[in-house]
């Protein structure tokens, strides 16, 4: 009986997750952890350039990097 209850709720958790996928959108920086750098360039949207050319400039060797990073340049393995 118990499984049939969870399987309820799990329709239930799927159908309200994609009710509110057209109003889910970007992802919030802070909360972004250890993640892919698509999901690092989401976050910061039409700025992730201008961010990028900034750290060019002031941290070419990517030493502030234990945050959501931006590297300095594509080829940036750090």
């Amino acid at each position: 009986m118990e499984h049939l209850r969870n399987e309820e709720v799990v329709r239930w958790v799927q159908a309200t997750r994609d009710n509110l996928q057209p109003f889910a959108f970007g992802v919030y920086v802070n909360q972004l952890g250890d993640t892919s750098d698509q999901l690092v360039r989401s976050g910061y949207g039409p700025n992730y350039a201008r961010l990028m050319e900034i750290k060019k400039k002031y941290d070419p060797n990517n030493v502030l990097r234990l945050n959501q990073n931006i590297k300095p340049d594509s080829g940036s393995n750090t």
